[in-house]
């Protein structure tokens, strides 16, 4: 969603995220969460997450293996 080269989110995405707020209440209700994890710096993905008025939980793999140990794992099923 969020490259660690980018000044914004990606536009899909962005548009996907957008639309996460309306159903968050709804989801909280039945005990489940909503994580979004993205590869840029923590800095820029709460700068974006503020402009846009979101408040989902969104955090950052940046500098970190997450990636690749979650692909890995999908692999594996």
């Amino acid at each position: 969603m969020f490259d660690p080269e980018w000044d914004a989110g990606c536009p899909f995405c962005s548009f996907l995220a957008d639309h996460i707020g309306g159903a968050l209440v709804h989801l909280e209700h039945h005990d489940v969460s909503v994580a979004v994890i993205s590869r840029a710096p923590m800095a820029k993905i709460a700068a974006y997450q503020k402009r846009m008025g979101w408040r989902f939980k969104w955090v950052s793999a940046y500098n970190s293996d997450f990636n690749s140990d979650y692909q890995r794992v999908v692999h594996e099923r």
